[in-house]
């Protein structure tokens, strides 16, 4: 078999629109990608002089070794090891792997299943092999759960289809095709969480106070099906009035923080339809249903708050950015 000199694959970040935390407990989500930033993986053939076996450079995380130098558990081995037992593959390719992100690390867009993604299909490209997007997306979830417990299958889901999705744990995942463009802003609150301790935290208040954090769970789970309707049909109004009850629901259950209050409170101010904090809070990033033409305005008055980054993103039928 003829290796070819080099394999690249992207992925692109996520933003939950709606239904974080809920989904934990069977109520579902809402979800898409942010197409503008994304992780980039590129694989070469090595030459006689380099290393043996497959060597990784990830100036990002300042990670320059050996696959098999790695701990089992890290996700950049457990994808690559997901990768060669999909294909029956026994070897790593004698290879250099070189990475690279646009995603900010800890921020709820999904940075570590984007970047779990793009090495899966650039390896796998380099073994003369494309991985479906179910195949990415079971193999992403996998190396998920070593790094955040019970993840919801949001992130592996949304970034290996790079689809907007309707997302519960128990049935189908459907896709969505909108009939109008969406505009969302991204905003950065520059404040780091650590996903898997934040669902922890949300678990233990909800073992205290089982019935009303159901409740509250129940509510949001109703707001995203009402969202779903919205999304599609580009109702802007609703969509941001549905944004709003969200929002007040998760600072019910204590994810949000004054980072993200602030930032919301910065969009409303600036006129936006709806704002709410997006992930899993106590800090990462908001969104913001904007006009086009007020995006401008809007970034302005996001970075006089605090924003760290703002990210603009368009929803269309085919979900792509413009």
């Amino acid at each position: 078999m003829t290796i070819p000199a080099t394999s690249h694959a992207s992925a692109p970040a996520k933003f939950i629109l709606f239904g974080e935390h809920a989904v934990v407990y069977g109520e579902p989500a809402l979800a898409a990608p942010l197409q503008s930033i994304r992780a980039h993986a590129t694989i070469s053939a090595s030459s006689a002089k380099d290393p043996s076996g497959l060597f990784i450079t990830a100036d990002d995380i300042y990670l320059r070794c050996l696959y098999g130098d790695l701990m089992p558990t890290h996700p950049i081995a457990a994808t690559i090891r997901g990768v060669l037992q999909t294909i029956g593959s026994s070897q790593e390719p004698r290879a250099h792997l070189s990475l690279s992100s646009a995603i900010p690390v800890s921020a709820g867009l999904g940075s570590s299943a984007a970047t779990s993604a793009a090495v899966a299909q650039a390896l796998a490209r380099f073994l003369h092999r494309e991985l479906s997007a179910n195949q990415v997306s079971d193999l992403v979830y996998e190396v998920e759960k070593l790094q955040h417990g019970i993840p919801s299958g949001i992130d592996n889901t949304v970034i290996a289809h790079e689809q907007t999705v309707f997302f519960t744990k128990t049935n189908k995942t459907e896709f969505l095709k909108l009939t109008r463009p969406l505009t969302f802003l991204i905003a950065d609150s520059g404040e780091r969480s650590s996903t898997k301790e934040t669902v922890a935290g949300v678990r233990e208040r909800y073992k205290r106070e089982q019935k009303t954090y159901q409740a509250w769970f129940d509510d949001i789970g109703n707001i995203t099906r009402a969202a779903r309707t919205a999304v599609s049909h580009g109702d802007s109004e609703l969509l941001g009035k549905l944004m709003l009850r969200n929002q007040e629901l998760l600072e019910a259950i204590g994810v949000s923080c004054p980072s993200l209050d602030r930032l919301v409170k910065a969009a409303l101010r600036a006129g936006v339809s709806g704002a709410k904090l997006s992930g899993s809070g106590a800090g990462g990033h908001i969104i913001a249903h904007v006009h086009p033409r007020q995006a401008d305005h809007v970034v302005s008055r996001l970075r006089a708050a605090g924003a760290r980054n703002v990210f603009l993103t368009e929803l269309t039928a085919n979900t792509h950015d413009s």
